[in-house]
């Protein structure tokens, strides 16, 4: 007799009403751990990739080379935003 609601679908690129997307709708207690848990895996990616360049004895790359990597890498993750 009495169905219960359905849930309206909602297209892909639209949030139901009161979803802010961001951890200021988590408790802090997540949000701290999360930010810690990526930064963990931050310096542990950057450690793991100097002991493996020192392991293999691998050359410095110049100046110029890394800023361009660094530039290209931010231009690419800017434009691939929204990719998802």
């Amino acid at each position: 007799m009495n169905d219960p609601p359905r849930a309206i679908p909602l297209p892909r690129n639209q949030r139901p009403p009161g979803a802010q997307g961001s951890l200021q709708q988590h408790s802090p207690e997540v949000a701290r751990v999360l930010t810690y848990a990526l930064l963990s895996l931050t310096l542990l990616g950057s450690a793991s990739v100097a002991a493996t360049g020192v392991a293999l004895k691998l050359p410095a790359l110049g100046l110029v080379i890394t800023l361009v990597g660094f530039f290209g890498l931010l231009f690419a993750i800017y434009n691939g935003k929204n990719s998802c």
